[in-house]
């Protein structure tokens, strides 16, 4: 028994989060005096420079601790959840202006409640592409949802066809609650 399913989450260093206004000055002194040059940067590279080498080590090691967790456990699935991809994504699709000022807190650095529920849907995303058996029970409303695998004709026959919600407003507490109705 127990855990068979992880996801697991980045460090969300996103380099378009508003605090980031603030840390660059400090960040290009630190270039320009060679304090940074152990991650790779020299004085004269753009500071952005700095913060990419980390979030692209950080994302390496992060999916590389992934990989290694499913090979010791292949009874388990651990899948990365790149947070910093996701971010990229709402703020596409938000638009930047609208990023900068719904997302975060007063922090500037930690999501907002509207910020959370952007990430939460990213992350129900993940699951429901990483994850069929849960994509099932709570399909997100922009991945197509994998038919439940049969488990016999007999499990096959003894089941009413099962109709998901698909719409944004779709609940995943609310499928997951009509699917272990049937059970």
């Amino acid at each position: 028994g127990g855990a068979r399913n992880f996801l697991v989450s980045g460090v969300p260093a996103f380099p378009e989060m508003p605090i980031w206004n603030m840390i660059w000055p400090l960040l290009t002194n630190l270039m320009r005096q060679g304090k940074l040059a152990d991650l790779g940067v020299s004085p004269d590279d753009d500071p952005r420079l700095a913060l990419d080498v980390q979030i692209s080590a950080l994302h390496d090691r992060w999916e590389a601790l992934c990989n290694d967790f499913n090979k010791q456990h292949p009874d388990a699935r651990c899948v990365f959840f790149d947070e910093v991809g996701a971010l990229e994504r709402v703020r596409t699709t938000l638009g930047a202006a609208n990023f900068d000022t719904q997302m975060w807190d007063f922090s500037m650095f930690h999501p907002s409640v509207y910020g959370h529920v952007q990430l939460a849907s990213e992350a129900h995303r993940c699951t429901a592409q990483s994850f069929p058996e849960l994509a099932a029970l709570a399909p997100h409303p922009e991945v197509s949802a994998p038919a439940a695998p049969a488990t016999g004709a007999r499990a096959a026959a003894a089941l009413p066809p099962v109709q998901m919600q698909t719409s944004p407003a779709a609940s995943p507490a609310a499928a997951a609650q009509a699917s272990s109705a049937q059970w």
